[in-house]
């Protein structure tokens, strides 16, 4: 199974990979974890994913790609730390995964033409 089927998964049934339900922090975690054990088996699964985020959107940034993530799918929205509204968190995930798999999607094409 590749990263993008695993994500893929993940995406589809969020609730199953996190506890207390998933939100938008949580599922991010979930995915810098993926992130930390592909580095530690070698496979630098998310390296360059913030520079891309910022060239897709248009806009030089400093942060990380979970926050440029949120910043993207809110741009006038929540901004607490405590949480966000429901339809807000659905709306933040799907664009996360989204992000993720076309950034995954270019990275495995790019492997490819190698």
């Amino acid at each position: 199974m590749t990263d993008r089927e695993f994500l893929a998964l993940v995406r589809r049934r969020p609730g199953m990979y996190t506890s207390g339900g998933p939100t938008f922090y949580t599922m991010a975690a979930f995915v810098a974890g993926y992130d930390a054990h592909a580095w530690r088996e070698g496979r630098p699964l998310l390296d360059g994913l913030g520079e891309w985020l910022a060239m897709r959107h248009g806009k030089p940034s400093n942060l990380v790609w979970w926050a440029q993530i949120r910043l993207m799918a809110l741009p006038d929205g929540c901004q607490s730390a405590a949480g966000l509204p429901d339809e807000s968190e659905s709306k933040a995930i799907d664009l996360m995964f989204q992000l993720l798999d076309d950034f995954l999607a270019e990275y495995e094409g790019a492997e490819q033409v190698e």
